[in-house]
């Protein structure tokens, strides 16, 4: 039995190493480990005139929250959008009713929704011990459930099957008696069954998918079938899949065909930063003000143990504006971040310290700097950007130390030129960089001197010029320069 990994301390997808490895018995996702994937689903609809395209594309991020030689638990975060638009690259514009699938969405829902995380239990083969749904499953391509998980079977077993009732929810457009142009979307529950066979070849995992509901007078009928390819990497974590199907969907006596494509891989490196890389704070211009009644009904709701909306409520205290509310409100406010930011989600904490950068206090200071070893890059680096903007001349240090860990060198770099640009006393907390074993580091930190150095940082500065790499030495150079010529 290959046993589960041990507590992750870094995020698990920056290994830029994502070659195909042997289908394991077993998954290896790390406890506290972070994993992105970009996806994309796409089918296409035949019409009279046109053909149209609908897609689900984007990010999904999946967190290990617990995982020991038995199962693991994973929570899913949803940051996938709809789109439509013709086979000719003309976006659809965004009203009416179109399908995807088997299933009809509103032209409203064409931009990026908000999608609550969803936790799911998993035996370690990749077994579903319990979901956040009903026990019988909805059938649909986008289930994070199953998007990137199936079920794997001992390694000296090459083919296998797995069968299981599920439902797919039909749709169906009517239009309401007597309300010209009333579009109504009917639902109809069909019970059916899923069987996917597999079979290990070389590097990758073949899949064989077929999903038809029962057959009823008088009731649409639905048959989806394709078939697949997943390859995995060397510690056991899905890496990419390819899939290529058919819906056959009978309605009135009369079928039509819908292709469908699905894709997914697993992101690394800059990628993967790019993806769990946090919004900046939210500007001025962004801000909104939050009346005080919706304020304080806000902030009892994130003091809820159980909320299921966490993550939609802190997103309305990042973009309200501070300045319009009460003293007694904003350090309530920022109180309750500073709760928020030992939350087990790292979201959560991620968006506490969002929020932090504008509602934070000088009594927030302590909380926010010890985020700054919180296990998730997104929390440091939200807590990185609340410092800069925060400009506490107690973060400056924080900030400059973190640098020369080597994590968050962008936000580091840019939240020192907020500091920089607002108070002085910066230049000791650089001067020591020049040393640091990251070429990265000594790079920035030479910038950063050209920007705020004074002659106090030429002698440090001469010695950077003889780096054994010209980067750096160019660096340093280029920053002595602008130093001598500074009045």
């Amino acid at each position: 039995m290959m046993p589960m990994r041990r507590i992750a301390t870094i995020i698990a997808l920056a290994s830029p190493c994502l070659a195909a490895a042997p289908v394991p018995a077993q998954y290896g996702w790390e406890r506290d480990a972070m994993y992105a994937y970009r996806v994309k689903i796409q089918t296409t609809e035949s019409g009279t005139k046109a053909r149209y395209i609908s897609s689900i594309t984007g990010h999904v991020v999946y967190h290990c929250r617990a995982a020991n030689p038995h199962g693991f638990t994973l929570r899913a975060y949803n940051e996938t959008a709809l789109a439509r638009h013709t086979t000719a690259g003309k976006r659809f514009p965004p009203f009416g009713v179109f399908r995807l699938g088997w299933k009809l969405f509103d032209g409203r829902q064409l931009v990026k929704a908000h999608h609550e995380p969803a936790d799911v239990i998993f035996r370690s083969n990749g077994q579903v011990i319990s979901r956040n749904s009903a026990n019988l499953r909805e059938f649909d391509f986008a289930d994070l459930t199953r998007l990137v998980l199936v079920e794997l079977a001992p390694a000296n077993q090459v083919n296998w099957a797995v069968t299981e009732p599920v439902v797919i929810h039909h749709q169906a457009r009517t239009t309401a008696p007597g309300r010209v142009g009333l579009v109504k979307v009917d639902t109809a529950p069909l019970p059916g069954k899923l069987t996917i066979e597999f079979a290990r070849e070389n590097n990758s995992l073949a899949s064989k998918l077929l999903a038809e509901v029962e057959s009823k007078l008088g009731k649409p009928r639905i048959r989806i079938e394709g078939t697949g390819e997943t390859t995995f990497d060397k510690t056991g974590i899905p890496a990419r899949h390819s899939w290529d199907g058919k819906i056959f969907i009978t309605e009135k006596n009369i079928e039509r065909t819908v292709p469908i494509q699905i894709e997914w891989n697993r992101l690394a490196g800059a990628a993967a930063v790019q993806v769990l890389r946090p919004p900046a704070p939210a500007p001025r211009l962004d801000r909104r003000i939050i009346p005080a009644d919706e304020l304080k009904t806000t902030l009892a709701r994130l003091r809820q143990p159980f909320t299921q909306h966490r993550l939609q409520l802190l997103a309305k205290v990042v973009l309200g504006d501070p300045k319009t509310a009460t003293t007694k409100l904003r350090e309530e406010t920022a109180a309750m971040l500073v709760e928020l930011l030992r939350h087990d989600d790292p979201f959560v904490r991620r968006d506490a310290a969002r929020a932090l950068a504008n509602w934070g206090s000088p009594k927030s200071l302590p909380a926010i700097i010890a985020a700054l070893d919180d296990a998730q890059m997104t929390v440091r680096w939200a807590a990185v950007d609340a410092l800069g903007s925060l400009r506490d001349p107690r973060g400056m240090g924080a900030v400059a130390k973190h640098l020369g860990s080597g994590r968050e060198i962008p936000a580091c770099t840019n939240a020192l030129g907020f500091f920089g640009r607002a108070i002085p006393g910066i230049e000791p907390h650089l001067t020591p960089l020049l040393k640091n074993k990251n070429v990265t580091v000594r790079t920035e930190t030479c910038r950063l001197l050209a920007a705020f150095g004074t002659r106090q940082s030429q002698t440090a500065l001469k010695i950077a010029t003889l780096d054994s790499i010209p980067e750096v030495a160019k660096a340093a150079a280029a920053a002595l320069k602008t130093i001598s010529q500074r009045p």
